[in-house]
């Protein structure tokens, strides 16, 4: 999913730490190839980090109160199902050439996140609803991060073939607070996630945040695309694939060099070392130890 948003805080400094696979140790490639196994309706829920969650598949059974309802069920349901992992003609991937807006519209070609797609049809996403905001509840930055802090370890209670991510609904809180206060905290918390070997993402009715894919012509238009643009506030989490590299670019030096630190680290002995995003990953290492003048080897 495209969940780099703009960033409004400067990171913090992180330590090198492994990234993780799960609980049960499967190494992350033996998850990528077979996360994507189908599973029954009754899915039941799980307590992780605080969160009840249930499988987006039960969405519709699920007994929630009728002020967020519409909201949890409705908007965001419909914008996951219909819009995410939907093809748009407003997106240029490679994999969409050639097909006309009226192909996309008949559901040919690649969605706008093609991993969301893949894991809805095999049910491995699951969703927790906060009440966060309701009677007129004040949202502090100290708060949100008691509540998000701890999925970076809850996350892998998840039995790994039953996950793709994790996603958390704030269906009281308003689109400014949703901008103003849980984004920037997001990407405070974002290297953290990534150490560890996830990403997490934050989609509000404010986003402006531009898929790399975009066809520029369509901002002339009535309607561009913004993909992080969802209709109520949401946090989700995935594991970092290779292809995430790109995101590291978003910090300060110092953190990049951790960040590609700990990303090789972890790729290479999950037999991935020969892929070209882990080898780019690595002449940008070196160049950022050389710009600021650090030894093979030494991290900030």
């Amino acid at each position: 999913m495209y969940i780099f948003g703009p960033m409004s805080a400067p990171a913090p400094s992180v330590s090198v730490q492994p990234m993780r696979n799960s609980l049960s140790q499967r190494p992350a490639h033996q998850w990528a190839a077979d996360v994507f196994v189908r599973f029954g309706k009754n899915h039941g829920t799980r307590t992780i980090a605080g969160y009840e969650f249930f499988n987006f598949a039960n969405l519709q059974d699920q007994p929630l109160p009728d002020d967020v309802r519409d909201r949890v069920i409705g908007a965001y349901g419909d914008w996951v199902e219909n819009v995410v992992a939907k093809p748009d003609f407003r997106q240029h991937r490679p994999q969409n050439r050639g097909l006309t807006a009226e192909d996309i519209a008949a559901g040919k070609g690649v969605g706008i996140c093609p991993a969301l797609t893949q894991a809805l049809e095999n049910q491995t996403v699951w969703i927790a609803v906060d009440p966060l905001g309701s009677d007129g509840e004040e949202i502090t930055t100290n708060m949100l991060r008691a509540k998000l802090a701890p999925l970076k370890e809850g996350f892998f209670e998840f039995e790994p073939d039953n996950l793709r991510g994790v996603g958390i609904v704030f269906p009281n809180v308003s689109a400014e607070d949703a901008e103003m206060i849980i984004q920037p905290l997001v990407h405070e918390l974002k290297p953290e996630f990534l150490q560890v070997g996830l990403l997490p993402g934050f989609f509000h009715p404010k986003d402006k945040t531009r898929s790399r894919y975009h066809d520029p012509k369509a901002d002339l238009g009535p309607n561009p695309l913004y993909p992080n643009r969802g209709p109520v506030p949401s946090f989700f989490l995935r594991r970092t694939m290779p292809s995430d590299v790109k995101v590291f670019e978003k910090f300060d030096d110092a953190v990049k060099v951790t960040l590609y630190q700990a990303f090789i680290e972890y790729w290479t002995a999950e037999g991935k070392g020969d892929n070209r995003f882990i080898q780019s990953a690595r002449e940008r290492l070196a160049e950022l130890r050389r710009e600021l003048g650090m030894s093979d080897g030494e991290s900030e």
